[in-house]
């Protein structure tokens, strides 16, 4: 909950996602916060983080 809480009140402008121009807002989020190359590590930090250890 606080996750969602976070993501939303770091939104840079939260007219274009209610009006639907901006169709992805966590990619947004993410390449302000770290960059092009940064949000691409934090994605792929996700996604490995996602699957069960064995």
């Amino acid at each position: 909950m606080f996750a969602c809480l976070a993501l939303i009140l770091s939104v840079p402008d939260i007219a274009k996602v209610l009006a639907g121009e901006d169709t992805d807002p966590v990619a947004t989020i993410l390449a302000n916060a770290f960059g092009p190359v940064g949000s691409r590590l934090v994605m792929a930090v996700v996604m490995v983080s996602s699957f069960p250890a064995s």
